[in-house]
């Protein structure tokens, strides 16, 4: 009888802890397999201190073989499944097309992002779930703030000087007050914005931020402390369109942006 094995789609959390259970008290003779499209896992909930310069990106990952070492890592991308035959089929990093007989098999693959719900969101928004993620949006609000102390118009300073983050869930939420703290801490480096604050806007469709805490006072607690640092928070607000420029809300208001951070649209992906 040949070596049993169970194939593990997707090297996030799910799927490297599970592989390291499974390598640890699974028999000897059961070979776990983890295909990822990445060779290693990030530490996602700390990305936005990753965008806000106060950890490195090194600081956020780990590779999946130090976790996982009895397992067998495959950096690949999985393009389909038979399930009458029991094989995957992958895609190497060199291009070449590759398949996987397996005893079992476990999708963990996560979630992608589909921003095509709203006009101009996926062409303009930046969203934040890997390392490379991160390091851009930091790099980016340094930007806005050089190319704002080089503009002659105020209006036109403010504006690059205004960062919208849409949706106040676990990452907006995170993102946007790490963003505000780096905005915050590089002002004062440029002398000639001294009469421009940094503005930071904070849009949530629902009634609370955070709903995932399921507790209203929690919420409570987290929108009065980004209120309190000078974060600009919007409840019940409705994202209509997205430009380069500016976000239209439903009332019909526009806030004019230099950065748009998105932070909801989830959708499946491949791995």
């Amino acid at each position: 009888m040949g070596t049993a094995r169970i194939v593990i789609v997707g090297g996030g959390f799910a799927g490297v802890t599970l592989a390291e259970y499974l390598t640890q008290r699974a028999a000897r003779d059961v070979e776990v397999v983890v295909i990822s499209s990445e060779n290693h896992m990030v530490f996602t909930p700390m990305l936005a201190e990753v965008a806000g310069r106060s950890l490195s990106g090194l600081d956020v990952v780990v590779p999946g073989r130090q976790i996982a070492p009895r397992a067998t890592s495959l950096t690949a991308t999985v393009t389909s499944v038979d399930l009458k035959k029991n094989e995957v089929e992958y895609t190497r990093p060199d291009g070449k097309i590759a398949t996987l007989s397996y005893a079992h098999l476990i999708l963990a693959c996560g979630s992608g992002v589909n921003l095509d719900v709203v006009p101009g969101m996926a062409a303009h928004a930046y969203t934040l779930r890997t390392v490379g993620d991160g390091l851009t949006l930091g790099n980016e609000v340094i930007a806005r703030f050089e190319q704002a102390s080089v503009e002659p118009e105020d209006a036109e300073r403010q504006r690059l000087l205004t960062v919208v983050v849409v949706g106040g869930g676990f990452t907006g939420v995170e993102a946007a007050g790490h963003l505000f703290d780096l905005m915050c801490n590089i002002h004062p480096f440029y002398p000639q914005l001294s009469g421009n604050r940094p503005r930071m806007v904070l849009l949530q469709r629902g009634a609370r931020i955070v709903p995932e805490f399921q507790h209203d006072s929690l919420s409570e607690f987290a929108l009065r402390k980004l209120r309190q640092n000078g974060l600009e928070v919007r409840l019940n607000t409705e994202v209509k369109e997205v430009t380069a420029r500016s976000v239209r809300l439903g009332a019909g208001e526009q806030i004019h942006t230099g950065l748009i951070l998105c932070d909801w649209g989830g959708a499946g992906r491949p791995h």
